[in-house]
């Protein structure tokens, strides 16, 4: 498996970034969510975790392929919601225990996760499945549900894909309170 891996930042030097794009939209510290990029193909998105670290960032974590083939990347982004090309975030779950240690075992555990003969979309169902079966999310390790967890962000991309890109953050149908 290949990896580019960033570190988990101290949280003191975690900022929440500039609102210059979606200003509205916020993030909840310590909750997981899919998130959706707009690609440079018409229907075609990038899929990726992300751990909320403040309200506008989060850490990423997917399965890219820059031309070399697909690798892991694991990275602060410190502009998420700023991105032109963010769609969606789905809340799908929280950290069992959002502690840097817990924090640190999710970055491990996840790193684990095979990206041979994946794309960026099944990398992280197949994650998210690990990752709950492994008691590290609020989240049943249940592939239908997963499945539907999938529909449920693809739908949400889409359309605001075709509301020009007006980005959403929502909470997803399967997200225990």
């Amino acid at each position: 498996m290949s990896s580019r891996n960033g570190g988990i930042p101290n949280p003191s030097a975690i900022t929440n970034g500039d609102r210059t794009h979606n200003p509205s939209l916020e993030l909840e510290p310590g909750m997981l969510y899919i998130t959706l990029f707009r690609m440079e193909k018409d229907g075609t998105y990038h899929w990726a975790l992300v751990v909320a670290t403040t309200n506008r960032t989060g850490m990423v974590y997917h399965n890219t392929n820059d031309g070399d083939g697909f690798y892991l990347s694991r990275f602060l982004h410190p502009h998420l919601l700023n991105s032109t090309r963010f769609l969606t975030a789905v809340k799908v779950s929280r950290l069992t225990d959002y502690e840097r240690k817990f924090h640190e075992e999710f970055h491990t555990r996840i790193g684990e996760v095979p990206i041979e003969g994946h794309t960026c979309r099944t990398w992280l169902l197949e994650a998210l499945f690990e990752v709950s079966d492994q008691g590290l999310i609020d989240l049943q390790p249940n592939k239908a549900q997963i499945s539907q967890i999938e529909t449920e962000a693809l739908d949400h991309a889409i359309r605001a894909a075709r509301r020009r890109g007006v980005a959403t953050v929502v909470t997803s149908f399967c997200f225990e309170t």
